[in-house]
């Protein structure tokens, strides 16, 4: 038994350590050449991996007018149909990369699921999901992550301390598009499960 089983698991190491090694890269090419990733890993959830797709997609943030059309350039928007007086709101086109889109809930998974660190941006989705539908969590914490991702790229800054703190909407130096707070801890890939 252990001729046959030592082989594969030298196999499994050896695996292990290259994923170690690339892992190592991507970080190294994350912080020398897009430093904007580092403010993307600052929501509770992304790490290099999750930043680095969406910022290589995206390349040019500032081609979107609205950061609300990343998540419609991305397939994250519901269609809608209306018929007469009602308006019902159907799938997701899932248009656009579809790696980073599931990159994106994946990150959604682990805010919402049991890892994942207490926010508001928790909180907003867990509060969505307690008006129904299958994927409701799931989807509002991929639109309002969207949005913010963007409006994080064109000002290539960390938010004001304010911001961050309190959680408040229009706090001192806050955009009057803030959606949600933006944690200031870092989540690497490695960490979720």
């Amino acid at each position: 038994m252990r001729d046959v089983l030592e082989p594969l698991l030298k196999e499994i190491e050896s695996l292990n350590e290259h994923i170690k090694e690339y892992d190592e890269r991507m970080e190294k090419i994350a912080r020398e050449v897009y430093p904007e990733v580092s403010l993307l890993k600052q929501v509770k959830g992304v790490g290099t991996q999750i930043a680095l797709t969406y910022v290589l997609t995206i390349e040019d943030p500032y081609r979107f007018p609205k950061s609300r059309e990343v998540g419609c350039f991305l397939g994250l928007r519901p269609g809608r149909r209306n018929s007469g007086e009602s308006e019902p709101q159907k799938g997701i086109s899932k248009e656009g990369d579809r790696y980073l889109r599931t990159m994106m809930v994946q990150g959604a998974h682990y805010i919402l699921g049991p890892f994942g660190e207490d926010s508001d941006l928790r909180r907003w989705g867990l509060k969505l999901a307690e008006r129904g539908g299958k994927n409701a969590k799931k989807r509002a914490v991929e639109h309002p992550h969207e949005g913010l991702r963007s409006r994080r790229d064109r000002r290539a800054r960390p938010p004001p301390a304010a911001h961050a703190a309190n959680g408040c909407r229009r706090a001192p130096g806050c955009r009057k598009s803030c959606l949600v707070t933006v944690p200031t801890t870092n989540v690497s890939a490695s960490d979720m499960p």
